[in-house]
């Protein structure tokens, strides 16, 4: 593959990708069942200096690399919500509007780590032990934010094993061909929409689409499938119907008001899927041709708290080694890195840099376009 964009690279792994069942070909671990149970790429093409192609398998890296840290997985679910009840007390010692403003924009970025711990969640290797893991997903982070877990797993996994393919889920969030993004002004315009609601229907019918078709599945074969289906779509949506009922609760008690809850309600619509839409746009999109769409950001740790929250800004390792759980992705990077082993990789300094990319490459595309 020497002389191939890494796009195209990445799309040959696809295709020659079969799922591995497990590191070394090991029967799986109890403690982690479940953990490698979707699409891997079985080698990883990158480009060295002078030296042409080589191979990284997922089974060759170190095995601290495949260890779930429980203890990580808890600090980082305990800092959440702890500062998401601090924003609920200060809104209980308080009616003053900039109290309250402050803990809306508190909750939705604290909103947006959880969503973020959730997706680790999604692949099963937050916590080690499966039942703690998707007890967690269900009721701490993705029924919180009024997402039904299955059907959010469902959806990501399809992202992962159709990357820039036409059934990708997520391909609405960094193909600039949709909803007017190819020129500055229609990306800004975007982002503005992003935080102030326009996130929501593309994101709300990817859920949509994912419960149906989980329910679908689970139905299949069996007599009575409507009645099936209706099953698995409740169990699906019941963690998010308990916790909303309990937030609901832990707002009223906690402020004083039986409507401060519309304040963890609205921020989900806003600036959770706001800073998700950002994240997922930088992450992959590349109006270049071809594109290049693995990127990472060693950035600094304002822009990680902001945006890169549980090691995400190592967004093409995660890519490329789905196995590897959240907390050493950082390390993964470090590791591969000074093996010369990143494939195709675009390492960017700050998410603030590529924005800043992105709209030149905008405004030089439309420039040229304008002069023809």
């Amino acid at each position: 593959m020497v002389g191939t964009a890494p796009w195209q690279q990445l799309h040959a792994i696809q295709q020659q990708a079969v799922p591995l069942p497990h590191p070394g070909s090991n029967p799986p671990d109890p403690g982690t069942a479940g953990v490698f149970q979707y699409r891997q790429y079985r080698l990883c093409i990158h480009q060295t200096r002078g030296r042409g192609a080589m191979t990284i398998r997922f089974a060759d890296l170190p095995a601290e690399f495949k260890q779930v840290d429980d203890a990580w997985a808890w600090r980082q679910l305990l800092r959440c919500w702890l500062t998401i009840g601090a924003a609920i007390w200060l809104c209980g010692l308080s009616d003053n509007p900039l109290v309250w403003l402050l803990a809306f924009v508190v909750v939705g970025h604290m909103q947006y780590h959880l969503s973020v711990l959730g997706h680790h969640g999604l692949h099963r290797n937050l916590f080690s032990s499966q039942r703690v893991n998707e007890f967690v997903s269900r009721y701490l982070l993705h029924g919180p934010l009024g997402l039904p877990n299955e059907a959010m797993r469902r959806n990501h996994m399809t992202h992962h094993r159709y990357f820039e393919q036409e059934q990708d889920y997520e391909r609405e969030n960094y193909d600039f061909s949709l909803f007017g993004r190819d020129t500055p002004r229609g990306l800004l315009r975007w982002l503005i929409g992003a935080y102030t609601g326009g996130a929501v229907l593309p994101a709300v019918g990817r859920v949509l689409r994912g419960s149906g078709k989980q329910a679908k599945k689970d139905a299949s074969g069996g007599e009575g499938a409507p009645g099936a289906m209706l099953w698995s779509t409740l169990r699906d949506w019941l963690p998010v119907m308990v916790s909303q009922l309990v937030l609901v609760c832990l707002w009223w008690w906690g402020t004083g008001h039986w409507w401060a809850y519309s304040l963890w309600f609205v921020a989900i619509f806003t600036l959770l899927a706001g800073f998700s839409a950002t994240r997922a746009m930088l992450e992959h999109a590349d109006p270049a041709e071809p594109p290049q769409r693995l990127m990472s950001f060693p950035c600094s740790a304002w822009q990680r708290y902001l945006l890169g929250a549980a090691n995400f800004n190592f967004h093409a390792e995660h890519h490329l080694y789905g196995g590897v759980p959240a907390c050493h992705l950082e390390r993964l990077h470090h590791y591969l890195r000074e093996r010369d082993a990143l494939p195709g990789v675009v390492l960017v300094p700050s998410y603030t840099e590529r924005l800043g990319q992105l709209l030149s490459q905008l405004r030089l595309s439309s420039a040229e376009g304008g002069a023809r």
